[in-house]
């Protein structure tokens, strides 16, 4: 190869060392260009579905709320009527408006038959260990309790939810007066027997239950 070939060759690969490279560069300033693009666009794109998404959650939350809430208010009247009603079958009840400074009361309700007053139907509070326990304890006109009916609590399984049940409540069942909570022995007199290990919702039924029997009792007094 002679020297001027020589020449050539290396002027073709010197000029094929600096406009290739030049191009690579372009074509990857474009690509940068474009990944540029892309995370300057693309946060502001996920932003906008994020957004799309919360007030779309938001939305149906609020529609389930506002269904919910009236079928929850529904079904809380509904429970006081059918405890109502199992307490004194085939009554009418009317809503007493007597003045009450009690807490624990809720509201009251006289029981009439035949225009006959046949006791009250009184919705107490108490606090219980879980939290409230809602009730309905019936207090006959003699002011002897008739029965006492569970709305709602939230007592644990197994352990004071059975101070909501049947076996405990039917204790209370012809009692007037005074009575008191123990925590062995068998029912009977004016003795209440707690379930045991749980004594503090054993106590919290009583405690709605008395509040009931007051409550009663000032109205008779009241005439």
């Amino acid at each position: 190869m002679t020297e001027e070939t020589k020449k050539t060759d290396a002027g073709i690969e010197k000029d094929e060392e600096v406009d290739t490279p030049a191009s690579e560069k372009a074509e990857e300033k474009k690509k940068e260009g474009r990944k540029g693009d892309f995370f300057k666009k693309e946060p502001v794109r996920l932003t906008g579905i994020l957004l799309a998404i919360t007030f779309t959650v938001a939305l149906m939350l609020g529609a389930v709320n506002g269904v919910t809430k009236d079928k929850v208010a529904e079904n809380k009247i509904l429970s006081v009527s059918q405890a109502m009603e199992e307490l004194y079958p085939g009554a009418e009840f009317s809503k007493i408006t007597a003045d009450n400074k009690d807490a624990r009361i809720i509201g009251a309700y006289e029981a009439k038959k035949s225009l006959e007053t046949l006791g009250y139907c009184v919705k107490a509070e108490t606090a219980g260990f879980g939290g409230k326990i809602e009730m309905i304890v019936a207090v006959n006109a003699e002011g002897d309790v008739k029965g006492v009916k569970i709305l709602g609590h939230s007592e644990t399984p197994g352990l004071g939810a059975n101070a909501c049940e049947k076996g405990f409540l039917s204790q209370f069942k012809g009692k007037s007066g005074s009575f008191k909570i123990v925590k062995n022995g068998e029912p009977g007199g004016m003795d209440i027997v707690a379930v045991s290990g749980a004594t503090i919702t054993s106590n919290a039924v009583a405690d709605g239950v008395r509040a009931a029997m007051d409550f009663v009792e000032g109205l008779q007094l009241q005439g």
